[in-house]
């Protein structure tokens, strides 16, 4: 007789990842996405003060940077470097 890894216990029947008794309902979802708007590292787009051409799009820390962001980037527009702010 083979033995039973655990005995007095029936096997449950495996599931794989992702299947619906894992899947989160749409309420869930939007949970979820309400949290990534007030997210503490938002995206943020960098334009070029002299062209205004948006070139970037990074992070930033809402709780490090809370003014707006002012980095010295290159603009492909401009062809040189120039300071970028953060944009809305």
């Amino acid at each position: 007789m083979a033995s039973h890894p655990m005995p007095g216990r029936a096997l449950s029947p495996w599931t794989p990842p992702g299947a619906a008794s894992e899947r989160k309902s749409g309420l869930e979802q939007r949970k979820v996405r309400a949290v990534a708007a007030t997210d503490v590292r938002p995206k943020i787009t960098l334009a070029c003060e002299e062209c205004k051409h948006r070139n970037y799009i990074t992070r930033k820390n809402r709780r490090n940077d809370p003014d707006r962001l002012e980095i010295k980037k290159f603009c492909m527009n401009c062809g040189t470097h120039r300071t970028h702010k953060e944009t809305r």
